[in-house]
Order: structure tokens, then sequence, then C-alpha cells
């Protein structure tokens, strides 16, 4: 088993939530050092920061998610042209700390939006309210 920490379309009541509906949810609310972008693709990207907070979940997921999950963030381990990267990374939860995989965006280029707040699902709502 992995814990995988998801900050983007992976959570709770987006569009690739499907893919975690058999995992089992460790923390709905948590946080880990990064900066969120928006990339302009309908999901958002994240890069290592150590001033900055990124909001997400985490989950405990079995090989096969993880396989999946790979696929789906187009890492391949080890390839330059991969669209992100999967490290480990210390996560925050509560008082507690755990070390989870995090897909950090290998391409520059996909960030265009700085999401200052560093929470996807509130940042997507005030976009889609405005419109």
């Amino acid at each position: 088993m992995h814990y995988v920490f998801v900050y983007g379309t992976l959570r709770k009541n987006e569009a690739n939530a499907h893919f975690l509906q058999d995992s089992i949810c460790i923390a709905n609310e948590s946080w880990t050092y990064g900066s969120l972008f928006d990339t302009n693709e309908g999901y958002p990207a994240m890069i290592c920061s150590k001033d900055k907070k990124v909001y997400g979940e985490v989950y405990k997921v079995t090989d096969t998610v993880l396989r999946d999950l790979d696929k789906l963030e187009e890492y391949t381990g080890g390839s330059e042209q991969d669209l992100y990267n999967r490290i480990t990374q210390a996560i925050y939860i509560n008082e507690k700390i755990l070390e989870a995989y995090v897909y950090i965006a290998q391409k520059q280029d996909m960030l265009h939006h700085p999401i200052v707040e560093g929470d996807w699902v509130s940042y997507r709502k005030l976009l889609y309210k405005d419109r």
C-alpha cells in the first residue's frame, strides 16, 4: 500500500475522483509545501516550494491504483517527456506528518496562473462563479 496526496481533479467530487473510489481516504484536509498553478487545461499543477502551502487529501492506494494514477499523470518514472514527476514529500494532517507520493509538474510551460490560496477546489468554484 502507498500513501498519495492529491490536490486537484483526484479530490472528492472532482473530475477524476473515480480513480480513488476503492481507496481509503486517510485525510480530507491536509497540506504540503508547494506552489499551485492553473494549467488552463482543467487541472492544476504543483511545484516544490518551501514557503507556500498546497491543500488536498491523502489516500491509501494499492499498487494497481498507483499504476493507474501514474498513467493519468503521464508519469513513467524517468523520462523527461513525463508530464509530472512523482516524489515523496511530507504531508501535514493536523498535528501529524506523513510521507506520501505527490505528483509535481515537470514542465514549466504548463504553469499558467498561480493559485495563491493553494486550494484547487476553492479556486475552481470562484473561477466558475464569476462566469
